[in-house]
């Protein structure tokens, strides 16, 4: 458990040593509070679940920046071999790896925790919709690194590794907008699958298993092709 710490801690320090650190946080910070502060010039409810839509969207394009060069950039310098030679598994390494991006995530969903105290302030939002929206966020959160850290482990080209990442997100974002176009028999398959479909429920104070189980279960599964990918890379 210290070694994949270790990992996790040396992920998170060269993040913040590194220019790309300071465009996520400060483009990701800028976006939000533009988005809210139009919400609330627009005279709506005092309400996140308009403010989690737009997250949910502009994580599709922040998730594959953070993660593009979480093993692209080691295949690039060469430091993949320290890796590979470290003492600890390699199924260690990529967990370490995805919890350092997973850290670096939740600090960009807790800059937000602000915009509810304003509403807190002024109005009379209902906290459990919140609760369960900024779950919803981590949830999405989670499934989006595993997917960005299985693409940035095909290829030694962060871009590559980002247009992979971005491509396979929107895929899953957008299932839900082909839905009403799709025969009855395979409805309920694009249903399941449709990132969007589970993220508006819990958007809305609904946790079903049945969410939970779609997170975890695509989360682990794109873990488990990045340690294999790792294992059988030459």
């Amino acid at each position: 458990m210290f070694q994949i710490l270790a990992v996790a801690r040396r992920e998170i320090y060269s993040f913040f040593v590194s220019f790309r650190a300071y465009v996520i946080l400060s483009l990701g910070l800028s976006l939000f509070t533009l988005f809210f502060g139009l919400m609330l010039a627009d005279g709506r409810e005092a309400s996140m679940r308009q403010m989690f839509e737009v997250m949910h969207f502009l994580f599709l394009t922040i998730c594959p920046i953070l993660t593009m060069g979480l093993i692209a950039e080691e295949h690039r310098s060469g430091t993949i071999e320290l890796l590979r030679t470290a003492p600890m598994s390699r199924a260690g390494v990529v967990v370490g790896k995805y919890l350092g991006a997973m850290a670096i995530f939740l600090l960009l969903v807790a800059s937000t925790f602000h915009f509810y105290g304003i509403l807190e302030h002024f109005g009379a939002p209902d906290r459990w919709p919140v609760a369960t929206g900024y779950l919803g966020l981590m949830c999405e959160g989670s499934l989006l690194i595993a997917m960005g850290l299985f693409a940035s482990s095909l290829t030694a080209s962060q871009a590559v590794a980002g247009l992979l990442t971005y491509g396979s997100c929107f895929v899953l974002y957008a299932l839900a907008l082909v839905e009403p176009y799709v025969p009855g028999k395979w409805a309920g398959l694009i249903t399941y699958f449709g990132l969007g479909n589970h993220l508006d429920s819990m958007a809305r104070g609904l946790i079903e298993t049945q969410d939970l189980v779609y997170f975890a279960s695509t989360t682990l599964f794109f873990l488990g092709l990045t340690v294999w990918r790792f294992q059988t890379r030459g």
